[in-house]
């Protein structure tokens, strides 16, 4: 438990360093020099992984950007459970470098990059070079398969935004300064949580740290207000915005009511974090574990009067993520990629610390365990930098996407650019694919079967369909064959033409549909099944 006495003034950071034994923190040059290293790296990881097919949900956010940018709407037309922001990156991506794979590396490198520089910064918080430390454990791990780290999720944006805000509160010292900073901290919050609500169980456990550690209470009062402002503005004027052009009701739904029914009791997710299960489930993301240790390291040795405030905030850093991460109850790799900021900063802290106790005495033995920790991630890291793209989607999700990108790029090749496909499954990555714009605004097929908006959203699809009928449909047949039937399949297979042979559970090849008495139907008579293969079109 904090002491209530007042804390006094931090020292002058060279005058708090010169009382500690060890090494003086890392010069302009060297962390500028160590920055350009660790972000060739990382750019080197990213690259080779460019033309990996792309997941269920890159390839969501890609194919609703790109509907956007050509005027459609969100949530009235296309729909998804996310907040808006996600769509916005995409597109505004998709302005800058085009439609296609560039746009997701470009959204990978540079929030890896402002993450890398963030980490740094947090990381020299406490001085004494942990800075290049937790960059070196950053630029390691940021593209951990296990984790699916290596494409641009919504959490990537999230961590870029949370480091500088841990950064901003990190530089707050006590007395009556701070606003601005607060202020600051505030707005990257407002922006992370327009990526996922669940940045909130962060921002809370940092204000109240920030609380606990700030005086007088009155000005930290104050500063927290400024940290809530910036999110209660940006959110209602989201609102706002929906509001005027009529699509309030279902932007409310979409993010707040289907929200929290998509996640359940929060009290039993996060139970559920910590029983056995949850807890393997944390240990079976190797590369969170060396860094977890080293971060422990900084809790048991005190530095200088920085010390106090700086462990606390990343006390309640690393008890929002958990909260963030158990939150909505599906536990899937990506939602770890929350835990890497925290960790990669606690680490390098960690290694700076172990350096300054033991650098005047065994300079080797001081370095060992940040060295051991750094080999220890590149052991875990390295090995699949031999691995082609497609292996890097295999090994993280099996086959099934790199079966939806062949199968979406050869329908580039076989659809005429006035026809239209539809995907009945969980693949909206097909369109992405395939180049082709998708004539129905619910992309995937699980909200039309569960869900507080299941009738609504099956209604939507009827009517999209009706109204705008493809010349293919493909069926995926997963949950068909688990005897799950659908007003949507019922009336696909009604009205449309089951093209024989077309189906192979092996190859994860849907079941086609194609219209009666279409152009497309005399071109797939007879069947031949290469025509599915890849053929080289859709967006790069």
């Amino acid at each position: 438990m904090m002491s209530t006495a007042t804390l006094p003034e931090p020292m002058p950071r060279d005058a708090a360093e010169s009382e500690l034994p060890g090494p003086r923190r890392a010069g302009p040059a060297l962390r500028i020099a160590g920055l350009l290293v660790l972000g060739l790296y990382i750019v080197a990881f990213r690259v080779h992984t460019r033309t990996e097919p792309p997941e269920c949900d890159h390839g969501t956010y890609a194919v609703i950007g790109h509907e956007l940018l050509r005027g459609r709407s969100l949530y009235s037309d296309l729909w998804d459970i996310k907040p808006p922001t996600i769509y916005a990156t995409y597109a505004a991506a998709e302005v800058l470098v085009g439609y296609g794979k560039g746009e997701l590396l470009a959204l990978g490198v540079f929030a890896a990059l402002v993450t890398l520089v963030g980490v740094e910064r947090a990381g020299e918080a406490l001085g004494r070079g942990g800075g290049l430390w937790a960059a070196a454990f950053w630029a390691v791990a940021c593209n951990d398969p296990d984790l699916q780290a290596n494409q641009p999720n919504s959490e990537v944006f999230i961590n870029a935004l949370m480091v500088w805000a841990f950064v901003a509160l990190m530089r707050i010292s006590s007395g009556n300064g701070g606003q601005t900073l607060a202020l600051a901290a505030g707005v990257l919050f407002a922006v992370a949580s327009t990526y996922k609500q669940v940045v909130v169980f962060v921002a809370f456990t940092l204000a109240l740290a920030h609380l606990a550690t700030m005086r007088p209470k009155r000005v930290a009062l104050i500063q927290i207000v400024g940290m809530a402002l910036p999110g209660l503005l940006l959110w209602v004027g989201m609102g706002a915005y929906f509001a005027t052009t009529g699509r309030y009701d279902i932007y409310w739904r979409t993010n707040f009511l289907f929200s929290t029914r998509y996640s359940g009791n929060l009290l039993e997710n996060v139970a559920a974090a910590l029983i056995p299960s949850g807890i393997d489930a944390l240990a079976s993301k190797a590369i969170l574990i060396p860094l977890g240790v080293l971060a422990i390291v900084p809790f048991l040795t005190r530095r200088n009067e920085q010390t106090p405030r700086a462990l606390a905030l990343m006390a309640a850093w690393i008890a929002g993520t958990l909260v963030a991460v158990a939150a909505p109850g599906r536990f899937w790799p990506h939602y770890y990629q929350l835990w890497l900021p925290p960790l990669a900063v606690g680490a390098g802290w960690g290694a700076a610390a172990v350096v300054q106790r033991l650098g005047s005495r065994d300079r080797v033995l001081a370095w060992a365990p940040g060295l051991f920790i750094l080999a220890n991630c590149l052991w875990i890291e390295l090995p699949h930098a031999q691995l082609d793209p497609d292996l890097w989607s295999r090994r993280k999700y099996g086959d099934s996407f790199i079966a939806s990108e062949r199968f979406g790029r050869a329908l580039a090749g076989l659809l005429k650019p006035n026809e239209t496909f539809y995907q009945w499954g969980p693949h909206p990555e097909v369109y992405f694919a395939s180049g082709s714009s998708p004539p129905v605004g619910v992309l995937w097929d699980d909200p039309l079967y569960e869900g507080p908006m299941q009738d609504e959203l099956s209604a939507r699809t009827l009517a999209d369909l009706e109204a705008h009928p493809p010349e293919l449909i493909a069926v995926y047949t997963t949950k068909r064959n688990a005897g799950r039937r659908h007003p949507v399949l019922d009336w696909i297979e009604a009205r449309y033409l089951r093209v024989p042979g077309s189906h192979s559970a092996k190859e994860d090849l849907p079941e086609l549909y194609v219209r009666p008495d279409g152009s497309l139907e005399a071109r797939l008579k007879p069947l031949n099944r290469d025509a599915f293969r890849d053929s080289g079109g859709g967006p790069r």
